[in-house]
């Protein structure tokens, strides 16, 4: 089985095949839970400052060694007092749970708040997730 992770770059859309490696649920088939495995959404990091975007760029590099592909730091007027994820479909709590892991995983960042926005916007893109860091 060939699975496809996105690649982070200019061509966002565009993607490369990597090795599954082995199944990892206990029957033997493959996890549903966000792993190695899985074809993970595009992260779309937000700051509040650039302050905030000079630390994301920190956490960009750690969470990139971990398999996730986060796109440049999007500087917005306002960011959350804590950090939060926010997800859009119900299928993607997984990873963004996941995703909270590896970012308290890395050390001066806090586990961040999940927010699931799918039920309250019906059409929100697959593939993504937004990961809004407190600000500084």
């Amino acid at each position: 089985m060939r699975v496809i992770v996105p690649v982070a770059g200019a061509g966002a859309d565009m993607a490369t095949p990597c090795d599954p490696g082995e199944p990892s649920g206990e029957d033997g088939t493959e996890a549903a839970a966000c792993g190695p495995e899985a074809v993970r959404p595009v992260i779309y990091p937000q700051a509040g400052s650039e302050d905030g975007k000079a630390r994301a760029e920190t956490l960009r590099s750690a969470l990139g060694d971990k398999g996730w592909v986060l796109l440049a730091t999007e500087v917005v007027s306002a960011s959350p007092s804590n950090g939060d994820i926010r997800y859009y479909h119900a299928e993607q709590l997984a990873c963004a749970e996941q995703l909270a892991q590896d970012i308290a995983a890395t050390g001066g960042f806090g586990k961040p708040k999940l927010i699931y926005l799918g039920d309250r916007y019906r059409n929100l893109p697959t593939g993504r997730m937004e990961l809004w860091l407190a600000a500084p």
